[in-house]
């Protein structure tokens, strides 16, 4: 709860300016204050630090508490406005808080108006929800948090002069002059100068970033199709339709200018039929918290990415991925999937293979540092004729598997494992096993349960 203070009041001569770098910075700059960010003009002036100046944080419940701060040019506090009985709230003459302007409920409450008001240190907002209407016409920067009172159709809430703000948290806002946000991003926004987000991007319906180049991380959701151009670096995770309900209508996913993520995890949707990411370059990771994942779908084809060509982390596929570029991946690979990736030479983990038809060839792959495992799987051919390095090659359980080929495999091979691939000849893991040897392999073998073939 705020507390009342005694009221000073201050006569402050006209021109004193905002304040600068050396007493503080102006109000409302944050982490991305070096962002540029548009000057004062007629439409949307700047504070000049005229007016009454008030010390101290304010209440305002009644119509007293009105009459108390109505002179306020300049709350050096917080002010909290929730006036239970009043349908409005109007302070014409405020244009500046130091620190936060808190909308609490209160009974009746429709509208609060701050006509002049300019900037917020702190946050604004607090409980806007339960308003029909918060305006701010002349807004340009806020420190903290800026909730808008929400709306999930058109037409957006206006907040035409804001230049900069901590974090944007509301449903659609209409921001034409904003260039600066310090945090996260929880709107349909509508912001066409912006070009960064440190924070976290929840994109949703409204949203309109042509010139949005990097955000902390991305999700979207409850939108029927997603426009970001420019968009070429996500620092942490682009989770795309994952992590919750909402329904998502899009048919086609397409992030032209993506060249890197930390992590990339695609929850497909029963609308998706096609994602195109024609410039993903990297995966950046860390291995511990990036990587990439597909999640299964019954309409979406192969995940198009013809550029990418490293992963750091784990990369996961319960749907394709064409990725013909992929060399290396840093991390374990799990794949339930027919997966094709002609170009892989190296992974520096795992490789589990549970595929459910086709011929699966790695013709490019050197070295798999831990275990090669395929199993389970409905596989016809398994064939990496470079490796020749295999932490454990175990082949186990797959009822179609016919014909095996890893003819540069040698003394570079923990344990060997080939059991229970009824229409695998023994003779193919006799002579993988006598290869080994032959190169100077001193390793175990388990072959058992494959079938009676002959081999050439």
């Amino acid at each position: 709860m705020v507390m009342r203070r005694a009221l000073v009041l201050v006569w402050l001569v006209s021109g004193c300016g905002l304040a600068t770098q050396d007493d503080g910075g102006a109000v409302g700059a944050g982490p991305d204050a070096g962002a540029p960010v548009l000057p004062p003009d007629e439409d949307c002036p700047a504070y000049d630090g005229s007016g009454m100046l008030c010390l101290g944080s304010f209440e305002v419940r009644n119509f007293a508490d009105i009459e108390l701060v109505s002179a306020c040019s300049h709350i050096t506090g917080d002010l909290e406005l929730g006036a239970n009985g009043l349908v409005e709230i109007e302070l014409p003459l405020l244009e500046r808080v130091d620190g936060s302007v808190t909308v609490v409920p209160a009974a009746g409450l429709d509208r609060i108006l701050l006509p002049q008001l300019k900037e917020v240190g702190g946050s604004l907002g607090g409980s806007p929800e339960i308003l029909d209407d918060l305006a701010v016409p002349l807004l340009r920067t806020v420190g903290g948090d800026l909730r808008l009172p929400v709306s999930d159709a058109p037409p957006a809430v206006p907040v035409p002069c804001l230049d900069a703000a901590g974090s944007l948290l509301a449903g659609r806002v209409a921001a034409p002059r904003l260039t600066s946000i310090a945090g996260d991003v929880f709107a349909g926004l509508d912001a066409p100068l912006l070009t960064r987000i440190p924070g976290a991007l929840a994109y949703q319906p409204g949203a309109n970033l042509p010139g949005l180049i990097q955000v902390g991380s991305l999700t979207f959701a409850g939108v029927d199709s997603v426009s970001l151009p420019a968009l070429r670096i996500v620092d942490r995770s682009a989770d795309l339709g994952c992590g919750g309900s909402q329904i998502i209508t899009a048919p086609v996913l397409v992030l032209p200018s993506l060249v890197r993520a930390g992590a990339l995890h695609l929850c497909p949707w029963p609308a998706l039929t096609s994602v195109e990411l024609p410039m993903l370059f990297r995966i950046l990771g860390p291995p511990s918290l990036g990587g990439m994942s597909i999640g299964t779908s019954a309409t979406l084809g192969p995940v198009d990415a013809p550029a990418l060509s490293r992963i750091n982390g784990n990369l996961v596929l319960d749907g394709a991925l064409s990725a013909p570029s992929l060399s290396a991946i840093t991390g374990d690979v799990y794949a339930n999937h027919s997966i094709d990736l002609p170009g892989l030479v190296t992974v520096t983990g795992q490789l589990r293979l549970q595929v459910q038809t086709g011929t699966q060839v790695f013709p490019s792959l050197t070295t798999v540092t831990g275990l090669l495992r395929v199993a389970q799987s409905q596989a016809v051919e398994l064939r990496a004729p470079l490796a020749t390095s295999i932490g454990t090659l175990s082949i186990s359980d797959n009822p179609a598997l016919q014909d095996i080929d890893f003819a540069s495999l040698g003394s570079d091979l923990g344990a060997l494992a080939i059991r229970r691939n009824p229409q695998l000849p023994t003779c193919q893991a006799i002579a993988l096993r006598d290869q080994l040897i032959a190169a100077g392999w001193t390793g175990s073998a388990a072959i058992s349960g494959n079938g009676d073939g002959s081999c050439p």
